[in-house]
């Protein structure tokens, strides 16, 4: 049985920093990638950014650690908004009783980006769920109350546009991914994908690469000993993916070149490393379906690159189907990173 458990909002605000508190590790390395990438603030403090937007959105959740559905409200009792927001995370409580979610959760935190391919899987299959349950008991006052809902959404629209992409995407993706299963055979295809969920942002937002089994390339950066030697530190390496590509690529340029430059991703892995005065360097490696996808990518990093009179501290470099990939923070030239380029233009 499954019986929700009401909270208020001062209780879940408590909820809310106890999860920031455990994650500070991970959210201050996501911090430093996404200043680095200019997709927040440099003075921005991404945990205070997270904490509004959680705020804001979050009308329940459910605990994996608990197995517990949880609903905000005062009053315990369900609105349109509430009952729906329960529906969504009382399909989460019965995938963690069919399908072990915890367990295979624990399997994918190899990277962000098995783990964005699961959370995509779990909530699209939450949101086409609730969006049936809508149609079939929802009347016409329930929807507008759904809608003006919506509407009230002023700390999200005041975050900046990555965090509202990366906040959307499992739900926004999931819900076409999810829908591409059924209509092969139903629900049952959805099931089975928990055996087998999409190993990529990549699979998630293009389904047939993900029924066709296109796993991403393993990738191993340039070596670090120069570096390491000089005293610089790596704080942290992680997978972009296609998804984060393209979300930063959507800030340099238009949206369909974006699109465009980042579809033919295959795989990639970037690496975050402290200087000794402080600074920040950030290397990626990407891997290209072909040459052809490898140098259109390249093209548009370049282009932004050549459109910025005083960015002087991205660097690139092209061969083959990768493309080596790197920006330094302004205390940083590019005197550490020549290492890493003529050894990328060296490989075969």
């Amino acid at each position: 049985p499954i019986t929700p458990t009401f909270v208020s909002k001062m209780e879940f605000k408590d909820i809310i920093n106890k999860k920031l508190n455990e994650d500070a590790e991970e959210i201050s390395k996501l911090e430093k990638l996404l200043k680095i990438l200019q997709l927040i603030p440099k003075d921005g403090i991404l945990s205070e950014m997270l904490f509004l937007m959680y705020q804001e959105q979050t009308v329940g959740f459910f605990d994996l650690d608990t197995e517990r559905v949880y609903i905000i409200s005062e009053l315990k009792e369900l609105n349109p908004l509430s009952e729906i927001t329960l529906v969504h995370e009382y399909v989460h409580a019965l995938q963690q009783q069919h399908f072990d979610i915890s367990t295979i959760t624990y399997k994918t935190e190899l990277d962000s980006e098995t783990a964005l391919g699961l959370t995509s899987l779990v909530e699209g299959d939450a949101v086409v769920a609730e969006l049936e349950y809508i149609r079939e008991y929802f009347s016409p006052e329930d929807r507008e109350f759904l809608y003006e809902a919506a509407n009230d959404s002023t700390a999200f629209g005041a975050s900046p546009l990555a965090l509202q992409k990366m906040l959307l995407f499992p739900y926004k993706y999931g819900e076409l991914l999810v829908n591409d299963l059924i209509n092969i055979d139903g629900w049952s295809t959805v099931n089975a994908a928990y055996k087998d969920p999409p190993l990529s942002t990549e699979q998630v937002i293009h389904t047939n690469k993900y029924l066709q089994k296109e796993t991403p390339n393993k990738i191993v950066l340039p070596k670090l000993t120069n570096l390491q030697e000089q005293g610089f530190v790596v704080m942290h390496q992680d997978v972009l993916g296609e998804f984060m590509l393209k979300t930063y690529l959507e800030t340099i340029t238009d949206d369909k070149s974006a699109i465009n430059a980042a579809k033919g991703w295959s795989g990639d892995l970037f690496g975050l490393i402290e200087t000794p005065d402080g600074g920040c360097l950030f290397i990626s490696l990407s891997s290209w379906d072909n040459k052809p996808e490898a140098i259109e990518f390249y093209s548009t990093l370049e282009k932004y690159q050549e459109s910025q009179s005083d960015y002087d501290n991205m660097f690139l470099e092209t061969k083959g189907n990768k493309v080596l990939w790197a920006i330094a923070s302004d205390s940083v030239t590019d005197k550490p990173l020549s290492p890493y380029f003529q050894e990328f233009a060296s490989q075969n």
